[in-house]
């Protein structure tokens, strides 16, 4: 009975730490949506807001950072409204966690890789920004696929290694900071 106890408490202490978590990243995610984003055109932007749902990517796998970045897709429209909402940028949220949880975390031991990272945000990059996200504002504006994708294939090239940079330099001080680790056995996460 005092191992079942025992056991019930531990669940239930990681599912309040995984909501405390994720409800900081969130708070952090919409903070750097406001003071990190920079509109250049109504197709293209640029920002550094997705740093805490790569993290939590990384930490937490696809799945979890799937749900964490649809749901934060839809809170962040919510907070400030940018044209209709569409849920394909949804989609794409959602997409784009897993694409970069999959490829960071899980079999992969938690081990920081810059390659790994690259790898993730070229993929998120060519599949879902310059395709998902171009075919979503093809629909929202009207516009053809061929007239919105060159500006956003230079945009999105031009980005890529800043994105990457930024998020392995983060990441990296986060971990040479003890943080990551930190963040793991609190969240009782198997260290890598």
């Amino acid at each position: 009975m005092t191992e079942r106890t025992g056991s019930r408490r531990s669940g239930s202490t990681f599912s309040v730490q995984l909501i405390v978590f994720l409800g900081l990243m969130g708070a952090l995610a919409v903070v750097l949506s406001y003071v990190g984003t920079i509109h250049i055109t109504s197709y293209l932007r640029v920002g550094i807001s997705d740093l805490p749902n790569r993290l939590t990517d990384f930490l937490l796998g696809p799945f979890i950072g799937a749900l964490f970045g649809g749901v934060m897709d839809a809170v962040k429209y919510l907070l400030q409204p940018d044209g209709p909402f569409f849920p394909g940028f949804t989609l794409s949220a959602v997409c784009g966690s897993l694409i970069f949880g999959a490829v960071t975390h899980g079999r992969h031991g938690h081990r920081l890789s810059l390659a790994r990272i690259f790898t993730a945000e070229l993929l998120i990059k060519v599949f879902v920004n310059m395709g998902m996200n171009t075919a979503w504002s093809c629909m929202l504006y009207g516009k053809s696929f061929m007239a919105i994708l060159p500006a956003r294939a230079i945009a999105n090239l031009i980005q890529l290694p800043m994105d990457t940079v930024i998020i392995y330099s983060v990441l990296l001080a986060l971990d040479k900071a003890r943080v990551l680790s930190k963040m793991r056995m609190w969240l009782k996460l198997a260290s890598g």
